[in-house]
């Protein structure tokens, strides 16, 4: 789907979990419906997003991210959403997010709301995804549910059968999970 397109920026800071590219508003148009998590290598997610991180303060941090979600849903041509996902990057630090983020969700949730722009009967399947990263920054994102993760941060939460021979049995279960679709993964027997 990126063949001979140019991105305008490309930030990929080590061990933080995240890729971010950013290409003009008519590229980002023509590639965002090509551009599949489940088609590629070792993501756990793939977005639309804003280029600007939105600044988190200590002493309030709802605000600012519903400010953002505000001018950033009408600029992609979005009304209301159907669903807020609130993410962090799966890395030590990022995971420390997760106890902020049970926090601040229904707060959020309940300002979008009120603002019309959080619908759980909304006539497209869409989220708005907020990114939160452990520097008290955050990114907003935008995804239908055919091009996203269906699991929390990307990440398949599955059970390590007891009789399981190695960890690598997760690796490999995780794999029919993204490689197989319902049809093909209903081929697969517990004698194989």
């Amino acid at each position: 789907a990126l063949a001979g397109k140019s991105a305008r920026s490309v930030a990929a800071v080590p061990e933080s979990g995240f890729v971010h590219i950013a290409f003009d508003a008519a590229t980002a148009r023509t590639l965002a419906p090509k551009l599949v998590w489940s088609r590629m290598i070792f993501a756990r997610q793939c977005l639309q997003s804003q280029w600007q991180d939105v600044p988190l303060p200590t002493n309030d941090r709802v605000t600012p991210i519903v400010a953002a979600a505000k001018a950033f849903l009408p600029a992609m041509h979005e009304g209301a959403v159907a669903k807020l996902v609130m993410e962090y990057p799966d890395t030590n630090d990022g995971k420390a997010q997760s106890k902020l983020s049970q926090a601040i969700q229904p707060l959020i949730a309940e300002q979008l709301r009120a603002a019309g722009l959080l619908d759980a009967h909304a006539a497209n399947d869409a989220a708005l995804h907020v990114l939160l990263l452990p520097d008290r920054r955050a990114l907003l994102g935008f995804g239908h549910a055919s091009s996203t993760s269906p699991w929390h941060n990307g990440i398949a939460r599955l059970r390590m059968p007891h009789d399981a021979p190695s960890r690598s049995t997760l690796k490999l279960a995780e794999a029919f999970h993204v490689f197989l679709d319902g049809d093909e993964e209903r081929l697969l027997t517990s004698e194989m």
